[in-house]
């Protein structure tokens, strides 16, 4: 029971910094997407890209420490948001 109460937490977490991921390049995806055409796609790749990011580092974390915290959590979307940071900084180039 203590287990499963610790896993609904950390996918809470996961939902809450995905919310958070959504607004970081919500407004990079739209200024992306309005270049191409469509701003509505500029914002789903970003958000897609940033979550594939996510993914990977969490599947990485799992296979070396065969566990995820928060902690890891926080740090594959910190990098997914400095990633969707520095791609909206080199299309302004």
């Amino acid at each position: 029971m203590e287990r499963t109460k610790l896993i609904i937490k950390l996918l809470g977490w996961f939902l809450w910094f995905t919310l958070a991921l959504v607004f970081v390049a919500g407004a990079a995806g739209a200024a992306m997407g309005a270049i191409t055409g469509n701003w509505i796609n500029g914002i789903v790749v970003m958000v897609g890209g940033g979550l594939m990011i996510v993914f990977g580092e969490i599947g990485r974390t799992m296979i070396s420490n065969m566990r995820v915290l928060v902690s890891d959590l926080q740090r594959a979307f910190k990098k997914a948001a400095d990633s969707i940071e520095e791609q909206a900084k080199d299309a302004k180039k």
